[in-house]
């Protein structure tokens, strides 16, 4: 935690400022400090014929530059924190409002140089169920369709949101309170 960074051009001065108090120095206290690049979230609702999807998508990345990978201690710290984070279920947002969340966990992208424009292709780490770190190459052109969740960031397939169920419309006569017959299309799910 403590240790000098290898490239100090991208040092915060909160990070410099972390690095100094010797109270919280790594070897003595126990303490492990990591910083978390990126998280990318996707909020925007999915619409299918049977109406709102509320699914969000989230993603932690942590980036590396000039071909760089995690220390054994940061990437001990990622994998526990993928572990947690790596699940589909519901959460609530600040309104209250319950939300479906797919969560994808911690992934790791090592560019050669500092920016994807800069090469043709970067690498893509991603934790196998052991904690292995495993690294794809993947041209700098897909990141985008990774980043904003056009594909899977584990399995680089389409990712879609549509409903795996079969479903099929069942149009019900309803009578009104004032004595009117309405036909009404409820969705049944199988």
């Amino acid at each position: 935690m403590t240790e000098p960074r290898h490239a100090s051009y991208d040092e915060t001065p909160f990070g410099a400022w972390v690095r100094r108090q010797s109270e919280i120095e790594s070897r003595r206290t126990g303490l492990s400090v990591t910083d978390i690049d990126w998280c990318f979230h996707k909020f925007k609702t999915s619409v299918d014929r049977l109406g709102t999807r509320e699914i969000q998508l989230m993603l932690m990345v942590e980036l590396k530059t000039y071909n760089a990978e995690p220390s054994y201690a940061q990437l001990d710290d990622l994998y526990q924190l993928h572990q947690i984070m790596a699940t589909k279920k519901k959460v609530k947002r600040l309104n209250g409002a319950p939300v479906s969340l797919w969560h994808f966990g911690v992934h790791v992208l090592s560019l050669p140089q500092t920016l994807p424009a800069h090469s043709y292709a970067c690498r893509w780490g991603r934790f196998s169920d052991d904690g292995r770190l495993c690294w794809r190459s993947i041209p700098t052109a897909q990141l985008t369709s990774l980043l904003g969740f056009r594909m899977n960031p584990d399995t680089f397939t389409p990712l879609e949101l549509r409903r795996h169920h079969a479903s099929r419309a069942v149009i019900t006569r309803v009578q009104t309170d004032l004595g009117f017959w309405v036909d009404t299309i409820v969705w049944k799910r199988s």
